[in-house]
């Protein structure tokens, strides 16, 4: 899970599973790279000012004041995307209007290769399921799904997870156990051989 947060005037993450093998195998899956990159690429477009955010298939306008030409603005999107604006003009201040917002993702605004706003188009929230699953439900739709009822030791419990239940001290209590059956069935087999010979040693005399 990654969590973000408002730090002062920026933003932090915080990842609750370390990158470690022990935890998750994360660190061996070939998306971390581009997932740091675009928590990088998002913690810094937050400092502009001009950042703003609407629900996808709306229409974005925005007004801007103090620009100077040429009056060159295109939008990146998703698959970095080029989408050409043709400015509007009231008095000294321009504006624009973008109505391709049917994906959602990070849209870049740009005003002659200077990055002047950046939109971001959400879903719905209608669109998502709010509801949340128990865990004997979580079961059944993912039977192997590991649910940890007891956070302590909460490591041991990964590791038993991920590898399995350790049968050693199992099979070490058996070795045990075969070990004190084979030593009785010994002595009990050397007493019966000692009153065998005793008693023909005492026959023949």
């Amino acid at each position: 899970m990654l969590i973000q947060s408002v730090l002062n005037k920026g933003t932090s993450f915080f990842l609750t599973a370390p990158l470690s093998p022990e935890w998750s195998q994360l660190p061996t899956k070939g998306f971390v790279v581009p997932l740091v990159y675009r928590i990088i690429y998002y913690a810094g477009t937050r400092k502009i000012l001009d950042r703003q955010e609407i629900l996808n298939g709306k229409l974005y306008q925005q007004q801007f004041s103090n620009l100077e030409a040429p009056y060159d603005f295109k939008i990146l999107g998703a698959g970095e995307s080029e989408i050409k604006l043709n400015p509007r003009f009231r008095g000294s201040n321009v504006f624009l209007e973008f109505r391709e917002t049917e994906l959602p993702g990070n849209y870049k605004l740009y005003h002659n290769e200077e990055v002047l706003s950046v939109l971001s188009v959400n879903s719905w929230k209608e669109e998502s399921q709010m509801r949340f699953l128990n865990g004997d439900e979580i079961q059944a739709q993912f039977p192997s799904t590991y649910i940890f009822s007891n956070t302590e030791n909460i490591a041991a419990q990964v590791q038993k997870s991920r590898f399995g239940k350790e049968l050693w001290k199992n099979f070490l209590i058996i070795a045990f156990i075969l070990l004190l059956i084979e030593m009785a069935l010994a002595r009990t087999g050397s007493k019966k051989e000692f009153e065998s010979n005793l008693e023909a040693e005492t026959t023949s005399r």
